[in-house]
């Protein structure tokens, strides 16, 4: 199963390259190397991308609430190829 960044990632990339992305080695990479690079590039790009979750406030609710809400955005921030620095 190809995580959402691979996903998304190919998506763009097989619009630049006539839908052709070619084949990847045993580790994932492209033996294409402008793929390869362009891919590396999107990597990097989404590795800058965190947000920060904010502490928890005492007026957010119960613990539980708050768990779950937090369990949520976490998900839907996930599913978008994101990582939350906790």
């Amino acid at each position: 199963m190809m995580d959402k960044s691979r996903e998304q990632f190919e998506a763009w990339a097989k619009s630049k390259w006539d839908g052709e992305l070619g084949s990847k080695d045993e580790y994932g990479d492209y033996y294409f190397e402008p793929v390869q690079l362009q891919w590396e590039g999107w990597q990097a790009s989404r590795a800058a991308v965190e947000i920060e979750h904010p502490e928890q406030d005492s007026y957010l609710g119960t613990r539980q609430v708050t768990f779950e809400r937090d369990a949520m955005w976490l998900h839907v921030i996930n599913e978008q190829g994101l990582k939350v620095k906790q």
